[in-house]
């Protein structure tokens, strides 16, 4: 648990590549130390994969993800991430959402979002 400290957007971009490229297993970032998620992401708005899962103790809120209008696919599963899904009302191009594990206990909202004349989920 030697790395703690605060991720940059461009490493979300960095993390979130390689793992499209080359898998989720090429940057494994369990049981790390303290990791805080970006409050902006203004930087990598175009961003259309978002993959910062398994990074165990990452904390944050996802309401950093609001500027993200290409943001198709996201995973935030296994990490301490919370607040509220209502930031997904407003991002269209969302084709997944991925959820899940012990520590997701912080996320909130109503599921109703997601049936905004939007696509299938």
């Amino acid at each position: 648990r030697d790395i703690t400290g605060d991720l940059t957007a461009g490493l979300v971009h960095c993390i979130s590549d390689r793992r499209r490229r080359n898998g989720r297993d090429c940057m494994q970032l369990a049981n790390t130390g303290k990791l805080r998620f970006p409050t902006d992401l203004s930087a990598i708005n175009e961003l259309a994969y978002v993959d910062v899962s398994g990074i165990t103790y990452l904390e944050g809120d996802i309401a950093a993800l609001a500027c993200m209008h290409g943001l198709r696919i996201v995973d935030m599963s296994e990490t301490k991430m919370s607040g509220d899904i209502a930031v997904f009302e407003g991002l269209h191009m969302v084709e997944a959402i991925l959820f899940f594990g012990s520590g997701m206990r912080g996320i909130v909202g109503d599921v109703a979002v997601f049936g905004k004349g939007r696509g299938r989920y």
